[in-house]
């Protein structure tokens, strides 16, 4: 979505709004990883938390990315963990929360469209993109035989 567009939003809903650029792919040289690059976002999202005054971090992460990573982390990494809903840092001095973490990608997709959001379909060029999506079409094929399986998975992590 262009930054005017999201500018346009958030002044008509009385959310400031700010921007910032962080030369993720200067610091990485084409050494593209998942872990690395999100830790890399993640940092400049917590300076500028700090830099603004909040304590406090949104991030749009659905529940098929939550399911996605707990299978991608137990196939190639042999443990079973995903990202967290919500996550302290500084001793509760920065909140990071993922309120769409129970929400199905599927919802999610409907209700941009709704909006007229326009699809923020990762656009990565590293290989864990293509991992990624072929996690996504494993999870596909599951589901045709096991409808529930995403909110399952979910649910096994959730005890």
């Amino acid at each position: 979505m262009p930054l005017e567009v999201i500018q346009e939003r958030a002044q008509r809903y009385g959310f400031a709004f700010e921007t910032t650029f962080y030369p993720i792919n200067e610091e990485i040289k084409g050494n593209i990883n998942c872990f690395y690059c999100a830790l890399r976002r993640r940092t400049a999202l917590i300076k500028m938390a700090f830099r603004t005054g909040h304590n406090k971090i949104t991030l749009g992460h659905h529940l098929d990315d939550l399911v996605e990573t707990l299978l991608m982390n137990m196939f190639h990494h042999g443990n079973i963990s995903t990202m967290a809903p919500r996550v302290e840092f500084f001793d509760g001095q920065l909140s990071l929360v993922r309120p769409l973490a129970t929400v199905l990608e599927d919802e999610t997709r409907a209700y941009a469209a709704s909006q007229q959001f326009v699809d923020p379909a990762c656009r990565c060029p590293g290989k864990m993109a293509f991992v990624r999506r072929d996690t996504k079409a494993f999870i596909a094929e599951l589901e045709r035989h096991v409808p529930d399986v995403k909110r399952n998975l979910y649910r096994v992590l959730s005890r």
